[in-house]
């Protein structure tokens, strides 16, 4: 740093910016806390869902992947994806499948970005047989009970 001449004030140090509109370099500061948004906590076999991610460091490249197995870090990882953050460290919905011989049970999505820079969100995949509760025809205020008498 730059040092003063005797006798006057001391020179502040400088920090380095990026000019207005201009993208950041990567690798710079992240732009927050790094969360991942699943658009369904649960899926059947077969269905698609999507992640998007916001808080990461900004133009840098974040690694999606299922962990198959939540409880062993040893487990099967399945890697998606790699995706690359946008000047404010966000990134757009990406699909993501779940495949179609998936056993039922949970899961987890993990999104990294290098040293600090993960997030994940819990994923439940379910039996085909089941529908998720999003579903119309399970409305109470919809559905109609027939019954004789």
């Amino acid at each position: 740093p730059p040092t003063a001449p005797p006798g006057s004030a001391p020179i502040p140090p400088t920090t380095p910016t990026t000019a207005p509109g201009a993208t950041p370099p990567p690798g710079t500061a992240p732009a927050g806390t790094p969360t991942i948004r699943l658009s369904r906590p649960l899926g059947q076999p077969g269905e698609v869902i999507t992640v998007e991610g916001s808080g990461f460091r900004p133009n840098t490249g974040v690694q999606l992947r299922w962990l198959m197995n939540p409880l062993d870090p040893q487990g099967r990882v399945i890697v998606l994806t790699t995706v690359t953050t946008d000047a404010s460290g966000s990134f757009a919905a990406v699909p993501a499948v779940i495949f179609l011989n998936d056993p039922s049970g949970p899961r987890v999505m993990d999104a990294n970005g290098g040293a600090d820079q993960a997030a994940s969100a819990s994923f439940l995949v379910v039996p085909a047989t089941m529908q998720r509760s999003d579903n119309v025809a399970l409305n109470p205020s919809r559905t109609q009970l027939l019954y004789r008498r």
